[in-house]
């Protein structure tokens, strides 16, 4: 019995730091980096097994290398963290894992990222390259500058794109590219505008956290939500319109049909951002059944589009 006692607290011992690791390495972003597959699946090439396969094993090496990037950034903010009433309770803020380890970590998983897509695609290498100095450049010096931050993390959405096209073979229309622009800024802008309501929900100085809310109020970000929802909403129409000159009849009335459950979950979240929620983009996604609906309904009509060609 002893031993078996042994055991099981060695194995809960383990399992903590594993899920403390997990934590700290940011596994529910990875997310964010699934959008390395949308070329594929834009271009009609998901039936291709290897395409396939060379694009999960381009995701894993932005998994990894995001995770760095996470490290690095959690090192150069942790005093600031430590004042933040969501980030204090990462592993690293409150203490529950050591910082000596983390620059070790992160310039391992750096070279195994790196030497994944050196030998599976040297464009691909090339892309995720320009992603780790941006990453860095964002953590060091982007950040702390209004405006230069919300371009720095579009960029790093774009060079998923970018990696995900070359590794698959696809070339992205303009139009797709500048609807991609303005939903990245949507959603960063809505990032930014959720956290300082939850700042202020806890009574924290937003200052004391990220210095560039001197230039981000309510006001500022609110106006930004309107103008990147609605110029996301004309860029996605001439995306459609557009596809009705290079595809097939069928998929442009899919297109056209992935339209209304498109602009009502940027309405309907931006709506969700004035009511005060502090909740996160995936969190606030999740918790309303109305808007995770309306995502799977315009999830569907576009993928059938794009297959249709």
């Amino acid at each position: 019995m002893n031993i078996i006692r042994f055991f099981k607290r060695a194995f809960a011992a383990v399992w903590k730091r594993f899920v403390l690791w997990g934590i700290q390495l940011r596994v529910a972003h990875w997310g964010k980096n699934s959008l390395v597959f949308f070329p594929m699946l834009y271009c009609g090439r998901g039936g291709d097994f290897w395409t396939f396969v060379r694009v999960c094993g381009l995701f894993a090496a932005f998994c990894l290398l995001s995770s760095a990037m996470y490290l690095i950034n959690d090192i150069a903010d942790i005093s600031c963290d430590r004042l933040h009433p969501f980030k204090r309770a990462r592993p690293l803020a409150s203490g529950s894992l050591p910082s000596t380890l983390v620059p070790a970590l992160a310039l391992i998983l750096t070279a195994v990222s790196l030497g994944t897509a050196f030998f599976m695609e040297r464009g691909a290498y090339h892309v995720l390259f320009a992603y780790l100095l941006n990453a860095l450049a964002y953590t060091f010096f982007f950040k702390k500058t209004a405006f230069l931050d919300i371009l720095s993390l579009v960029t790093g959405f774009f060079l998923r794109l970018a990696a995900g096209a070359e590794v698959s073979g696809c070339r992205m229309d303009k139009s797709v590219l500048i609807c991609m622009f303005f939903l990245c800024l949507f959603f960063i802008f809505a990032k930014r505008r959720s956290e300082l309501t939850l700042l202020k929900v806890r009574s924290v100085d937003p200052l004391s956290t990220r210095k560039v809310f001197q230039r981000y109020g309510e006001r500022r970000l609110d106006a930004a939500l309107k103008v990147s929802a609605a110029l996301s909403i004309f860029s996605y129409l001439f995306f459609v319109f557009k596809s009705l000159s290079a595809r097939s009849i069928v998929s442009f009335y899919l297109f056209l049909f992935s339209v209304p459950p498109a602009v009502y979950c940027l309405l309907e979240y931006a709506k969700v951002l004035r009511s005060g929620e502090t909740d996160g983009i995936f969190r606030s996604v999740l918790k309303h059944a109305n808007i995770l609906a309306a995502s799977g309904v315009w999830a569907l009509f576009f993928f059938l589009a794009a297959v249709r060609q």
